[in-house]
Formats: structure tokens, sequence, C-alpha cells
């Protein structure tokens, strides 16, 4: 049975809503609660929902009406302990005071174990949802955009590094780079070098990493495009490195080499005026690597 002093404040609720002129479906418009949970309220048939929720209906009652929510809900705390307040008394004691604000700060962890009844409508778990993304929001759109990263990481940037080897695939270290002296071959007709040069004409028939050396000094080293022809003059011997071997082909002073070189290999080769070395080189994987740890 409700107190007399409950009664009191739903009196005083529903008085004061009929002196502002708002009637109880504006009030369920606006925050969405069922008029029949309003109406319990300012008949003080408080029982027909767990205290949680008349708090939370009773602070949305309160906003409407352009109340002051911590003072009502005070007079709510205070109205359960049956005590009655007049309209000029003071705060409530600083003691009350601390335990109200104690059983604000419950509200969040005790939402998540509280169970609607099953007759509550749809509607009246909007409160409830609200606080729920606003809490998980935030850690749930970071994992979706990890898992877009992952995603894209392997329908891209795998797959396409398998095809075109990165720069730091390649090094001049032997220690770290398991080549392998694999052809020597005659060059395919006499070169005569002009003004004492070799003239080194290289074209790509997809986007391929090159790293090109001319007497021991470095030329180039990066990605040629698709189709892109680049020359370069050398007095000696010519050392050239290729991240996919199938797709180059080379002409020593206007003399086509045949080269030896399947897709997807890396090879490094040594040219000279009448002679092409070609080196197969392996870069170990990830399991080579554990097996035979660098001292």
């Amino acid at each position: 049975m409700p107190t007399e002093a409950l009664k009191k404040f739903a009196e005083e609720l529903k008085q004061t809503r009929e002196a502002k002129e708002i009637t109880l479906k504006s009030i369920s418009n606006r925050t969405k609660i069922d008029i029949k949970y309003l109406q319990a309220i300012e008949n003080c048939n408080l029982s027909i929902l767990p205290d949680l929720y008349i708090r939370e209906f009773i602070k949305e009652y309160a906003q409407v009406l352009d109340l002051n929510v911590k003072e009502i809900i005070k007079k709510y705390d205070n109205a359960k302990l049956g005590k009655i307040e007049s309209k000029n008394t003071e705060v409530a004691e600083e003691s009350e005071e601390l335990k109200s604000e104690k059983e604000d700060q419950l509200i969040e962890s005790v939402e998540e174990n509280v169970e609607f009844s099953a007759n509550i409508k749809t509607t009246d778990q909007e409160f409830h949802w609200k606080k729920f993304f606003k809490k998980y929001l935030f850690p749930i759109g970071f994992l979706f955009f990890l898992a877009l990263l992952i995603l894209v990481y392997y329908l891209f940037i795998k797959e396409s590094s398998q095809e075109i080897i990165t720069e730091s695939t390649f090094t001049e270290s032997t220690s770290e780079i398991n080549a392998r002296f694999e052809v020597d071959s005659s060059l395919s007709g006499e070169v005569v070098p002009k003004d004492d040069s070799l003239r080194l004409s290289l074209s790509a028939s997809a986007r391929v990493w090159i790293k090109i050396i001319c007497d021991k000094k470095e030329v180039l080293q990066g990605f040629v495009d698709k189709d892109k022809s680049i020359s370069y003059k050398a007095i000696k011997e010519f050392r050239v490195v290729v991240g996919n071997a199938g797709l180059v082909s080379m002409e020593l002073n206007n003399n086509r080499l045949t080269l030896i070189g399947n897709r997807g290999e890396i090879r490094s080769y040594n040219i000279t005026a009448d002679t092409v070395k070609s080196f197969l080189i392996s870069v170990p994987t990830k399991n080579e690597n554990r097996s035979n740890p660098q001292n």
C-alpha cells in the first residue's frame, strides 16, 4: 500500500501538470512512455513497475513539465521514507542527498541486469537501448574498422605483394640473399661497343621492380611501369636485378638478349660485352628463417 507521503507526492505532480495545462498524451508523445504508466504514477500505483523505471519515468515527466529534476527525485525518495514536504521545506539532509547520488550512480549497472516484464511494450525499452548503444558503439565500430583493414590487406596488399616484389626484398648482403649461379651464356651476335661504351635497353610488359648498376654505380632502383622502355650506358658491365624476370626484355647495343627467367622469379643479371650471367635469387620463407636463425 502506498504511504500518505507518496500519495501526496503523486497528487502534487498531477496538480502541477494540470496547472500548466499539459495533457498526459502530450507527455507520452514526447517521452515515448506508455500513457498507462504515467497514469499509474499520478494515481500512486507505483507497484506496476520496478522502482528503477518509476524513477526514470518521473525524471522524464518532470523534464516535460520544466521542473527541477533533482528536487523532484529527492521529494520522491523522501516520500518513500514517509516524509511529507511542504513547498517551503529546505533541501533534504546531507545524508539523504548522498544516498540519492549513490543510487543514481548505480542505475547504469543495475539496468544491465533488470529484465522488463513480458507485457511492457517495445517503446518502453528505448531508454535501455539508447544507453546500450552509447556504451558499446565505439568498441563495435573499432572492431569493424579493424576487420575492414584485415580484409583490405588480404584482398589487395598481400595478393599484389606476391606479384610485385618490393624494394625491401632485395639487399646486397649475401648473408640475407641466397643467390645461386645458374647460367653463363654467350650473347647472340657480336657486340661492337660505340665510343668504348655499352648501351642497355630494357622494357617491361607489366609494372615490375628493377635495380640497375652501371660499372658499379647504381643508376636506378624502383618500379618501371608497363610498356615503358629505359636505356643506360656503361663502359664495362651492367648488373640488373629484376623482381619478376618473366616481365622484362633487354637489348645490348641493339642486339636482343636471350634471358633465362620465368614469371615470378627474382633474378640478377651480370652483363658484359660478350657474356650474360644469370643468378636466381631465392628469398627465404618465414619457416626457413625460424629454422635457420642468424647469429
